[in-house]
């Protein structure tokens, strides 16, 4: 994997927002642009902040230098012109360390918060991470190309450090649907263990009726012949649809989001 410990500024491209006076976007480099966004725009991922950052930083170029070759794992910044503080902000997910700051009160601080346009350096070897839906969550996800039955695409995964994806959303859904062009997927639901108890692989959670309702096609899953146990994501119907386990076709790997080390 690429690493940006020693990166050296090269150009800053600037886009001034006159109504408001401040920088719309900079970018330190082909990894590292960075857009300011309203609150209405952020995840609802937890936040995690490297307090107090820095002081003494004389603009929104120089937090973004700062950023970027000190905090690698960071996704944004917010940036006081005031005070000129520079607070690094990193995506946590559930369960890893740092301090957890929800939505509301990242954006009562003060300073503009700028989120990267790509996200560096938040999943593990291998899987790619992919920003999805109007509040700009992430997955780390891998496809598998090969056409495989559901066992193999789950070991697959498995060997990865994964599982098939999981796909509880609309907006993840429609990620997938984005992804896929047609084609077909297993994803990581099954009922293997006890007939009519669908479980997620990721956490063995049982589908939900409103998981049902806004992913699966009417009816699905509904076990046709008694065979039907596994899951997949159904390209010609743009939605999920159980199918017996042993049908080949190509895979969805997902894994966690690595945990946002405080920098």
């Amino acid at each position: 994997m690429r690493q940006f410990g020693l990166i050296l500024l090269v150009a800053f491209k600037l886009a001034s927002d006159h109504s408001h006076g401040s920088t719309a976007s900079v970018a330190v480099d082909s990894n590292y642009k960075f857009s300011k966004l309203p609150s209405s725009s952020v995840s609802s991922i937890a936040f995690g902040l490297s307090e107090p950052g820095w002081n003494g930083v004389s603009s929104t170029a120089s937090c973004a230098i700062e950023t970027t070759t000190k905090c690698l794992r960071s996704r944004g910044f917010i940036y006081n012109q005031l005070s000129r503080q520079c607070i690094p902000v990193l995506w946590l997910h559930e369960g890893s360390g740092g301090t957890a700051v929800g939505v509301g009160e990242l954006h009562s601080l003060p300073g503009e918060f700028y989120v990267n346009d790509k996200i560096i350096g938040a999943c593990g070897d291998g899987f790619e991470a992919v920003e999805y839906g109007s509040e700009r969550r992430f997955c780390c996800l891998v496809e598998l190309t090969s056409s495989v039955t559901y066992d193999d695409a789950t070991q697959q995964c498995n060997n990865l450090g994964g599982y098939l994806a999981t796909v509880k959303t609309v907006e993840k859904l429609q990620m997938v649907i984005n992804i896929a062009q047609g084609k077909s997927f297993w994803v990581g639901m099954d009922d293997l263990a006890q007939e009519g108890m669908h479980r997620w692989q990721e956490n063995g959670e049982l589908l939900t009726a409103d998981v049902q309702a806004a992913v699966f096609k009417t009816n699905e899953p509904n076990n046709d012949y008694g065979v039907e146990d596994c899951i997949q994501y159904r390209g010609s119907h743009f939605n999920l649809n159980d199918i017996h386990c042993w049908a080949t076709m190509r895979a969805l790997c997902e894994s966690q989001p690595l945990s946002a080390d405080i920098c």
